[in-house]
């Protein structure tokens, strides 16, 4: 399969974007589709955000280097109201502020039952918990992207997040063994496991404990990053009412 999906000066086709526990969900259904079967470059959070910097850096810098946002959201997604709002919240700004051949795009992608976001109402979206909508699912994801697929039928749509996590024997079971490659870094790295906790190593007895303690430095930015974001959300519902209302 080929990708027309012109990036020009953006360093991914695609900004994947997904609640923290849903990392094996994303790497099983969404991931071997983009970055393999169409070969586009995508940006995982877990890959490719840079160790170091500030979670909200990171987050800023992946919508500008990506030509599109795709989002899943789901139940845990809109509730959580953490790091996975803010990053939905970055797309829809940059959406909103690009212009030209910087414009960012934004799929929202609704994989879990009776969730919506008053924030991407304005937007069409992709919904497979629909039975209808599920049957051209793919072949309305690659239109998006601009990617030729002819056999786009045959690509399997992914059932509800809650359906896949409720399988027998969780998420194991559907073979999360798929290991990612970076299309700008010369080895193949996997995606580390969601939901594993910071470890560091006791030099007294050499085991494995988790690291409970943050820094003074992550509560400041926290603060910070939760100041700047208030003022991005009224901004962005702003923007949306004049959208609606056509004020």
């Amino acid at each position: 399969m080929s990708s027309r999906m012109s990036s020009g000066s953006f360093e991914y086709d695609v900004n994947l974007i997904y609640h923290e526990t849903h990392l094996d969900y994303a790497l099983t259904y969404f991931m071997p589709v983009l970055e393999q079967r169409w070969r586009l470059r995508v940006c995982a959070k877990e890959r490719d955000h840079l160790p170091g910097l500030p979670i909200a850096n990171n987050i800023i810098q992946s919508a500008e280097e990506s030509r599109v946002s795709v989002i899943l959201f789901s139940k845990q997604f809109i509730e959580d109201g953490g790091w996975s709002t803010y990053e939905s919240l970055v797309a829809l700004q940059k959406m909103v502020t690009g212009s030209g051949r910087h414009r960012h795009a934004v799929i929202p992608v609704f994989v879990s039952s009776n969730v919506k976001d008053s924030n991407f109402r304005p937007f069409v979206h992709l919904n497979i918990t629909d039975s209808m909508e599920r049957q051209y699912f793919w072949k309305r994801m690659r239109d998006s992207l601009n990617i030729c697929d002819r056999d786009v039928d045959l690509i399997t749509v992914p059932p509800l997040v809650e359906d896949y996590y409720a399988a027998p024997g969780g998420p194991s079971t559907h073979g999360l063994h798929h290991h990612i490659v970076s299309h700008h870094r010369p080895s193949s790295l996997p995606l580390q496991e969601s939901g594993e906790q910071n470890q560091e190593i006791s030099s007294s007895t050499g085991a494995v404990q988790p690291n409970h303690q943050e820094s003074l430095v992550d509560d400041i930015i926290t603060w910070v990053t939760a100041g700047v974001f208030g003022i991005f959300v009224v901004k962005v519902l702003c923007w949306i009412i004049t959208q609606l209302f056509g004020f």
